[in-house]
């Protein structure tokens, strides 16, 4: 009674935890589409493209990135738990192979595993995009922040120039007595 009942929850827990698969499938493109578009903006910030068109289409995969995330990462941990639990049932079935036939752990593990593998691959890519929207948009404020400089060169003398150099290049603490000093040079 006992092996049948774990049998009729590895079936459960098989099926709750492919949900996610259609969730995963239809991910895909949308995931391919936001890492090109990704990489369209890396490579206009490096061509020096006008920083709002391209603030502007950083906005949009930010926002269909969150969208993504938002809607699937409830489903997805939900997976990882669910095969986790299914994975730990059949361990302890402790079956004995019959030789020329496959055990019920292979077939069960042959059947779930790419549908696994693609949600699990699915949410790695998404956390990689996160990531990859982060440093875009890191290396974009430096672009417009090195506008800015050249545009202050311009409006202030050489000195404030190699002041605004010399104090980017160290951190300052986050005391009160530097926020004046920073937002005097933000100006």
């Amino acid at each position: 009674g006992r092996v049948l009942h774990d049998f009729f929850e590895m079936e459960s827990y098989r099926l709750m935890g492919l949900l996610s698969f259609p969730v995963a499938k239809q991910l895909l493109p949308v995931v391919t589409q936001m890492e090109n578009q990704l990489q369209a903006i890396t490579k206009a910030i490096a061509d020096g493209e006008e920083p709002e068109l391209t603030q502007s289409k950083l906005n949009q995969v930010a926002e269909a990135l969150e969208d993504a995330i938002a809607s699937s990462h409830f489903r997805f941990s939900a997976t990882r738990a669910y095969a986790e639990m299914m994975t730990r049932r059949l361990k302890n079935l402790h079956e004995e192979a019959f030789e020329g036939f496959a055990s019920f752990t292979e077939f069960m593990e042959r059947r779930i595993s790419p549908a696994f593998a693609t949600v699990e691959s699915v949410r790695n890519r998404l956390q990689e995009l996160s990531s990859h929207l982060q440093r875009t948009s890191e290396l974009l404020r430096t672009r417009i922040e090195m506008n800015l400089l050249k545009q202050n060169q311009h409006r202030k003398g050489p000195v404030y120039y190699l002041l605004l150099n010399y104090l980017s290049t160290i951190q300052l603490p986050p005391l009160p007595f530097f926020v004046p000093l920073q937002l005097f040079l933000h100006r």
